[in-house]
């Protein structure tokens, strides 16, 4: 339910002022609930060592790749420089 009042914040014992789109609103405090189920964990852990892995492969493939530019020198490929060039493959990059 939608209230009328001033601009709310904080909580008085289990309400809390929240406010969304549509205006600001009482509601009751409720606590996170993280289960810690054998799925949950092991979905986390599956992210974790994905994560770990895609680290690894950009930091290899930064060491080891360089760019050839028009002035001849070397630029060291790093994920930014990966995700910011051009589309396709501009005339400087090939070999």
């Amino acid at each position: 339910m939608k209230t009328l009042a001033g601009p709310q914040s904080g909580a008085q014992g289990d309400i809390v002022a929240s406010r969304n789109r549509s205006g600001q609103f009482p509601r009751q405090r409720v606590s996170p609930h993280n289960p810690r189920t054998a799925a949950q964990r092991r979905v986390r852990d599956n992210l974790r060592t994905f994560s770990r892995l895609w680290n690894q492969l950009w930091s290899r493939t930064a060491s080891l790749s360089e760019l050839r530019q028009r002035l001849r020198v070397l630029a060291v490929l790093t994920i930014d420089t990966f995700l910011q060039r051009p589309r396709g493959e501009p005339e400087w990059l090939k070999p």
